[in-house]
């Protein structure tokens, strides 16, 4: 029994390792949030619509939260200048990317008209691991740091 457990632990751990994305920088673009990412070293190549997300912040409307998954049209090279059709279905450990959160709450120009501008972001990789950032929008305005 002791011996099901190790492997079993030993086995979360690495899906979680094997699927994990670290935030390089994010900035306001349109009205969304862009992140750069990639896949954390040691990651398998995963599919963009594993991805989602949940942000947290003292908006009123809808209790301060949301959450939604990703699309490929919300995924695209880093080199690529806009977000459009097709996008990328897959992620993979070698390249660089952008991330498109559209959000409906927690947007940048409602964030950053709250006393305290901050936005709590989890990106979750099913079967993978879960990314935290704390988003702060000083200016809402296109191209504005939130990291």
């Amino acid at each position: 029994k002791l011996q099901q457990n190790a492997q079993t632990a030993g086995d979360d751990t690495s899906d979680e390792l094997s699927g994990k994305l670290t935030i390089m920088q994010g900035f306001t673009e349109g009205g969304a949030y862009t992140l750069y990412v990639r896949l954390a070293p040691g990651s398998d190549a995963i599919p963009a619509t594993s991805i989602s997300y949940q942000l947290f912040c003292d908006v009123a409307a809808n209790g301060g939260y949301e959450d939604d998954s990703l699309v490929a049209t919300n995924v695209q090279l880093q080199s690529v200048e806009q977000f459009q059709a097709p996008g990328i279905t897959t992620l993979d450990p070698q390249s660089a990317y952008k991330v498109q959160i559209n959000a409906g709450t927690c947007t940048p120009a409602a964030v950053g008209a709250l006393g305290n501008p901050v936005a709590q972001l989890y990106l979750h990789i099913e079967s993978g691991g879960t990314t935290f950032e704390t988003l702060t929008v000083n200016d809402p305005a296109d191209g504005n740091p939130v990291i």
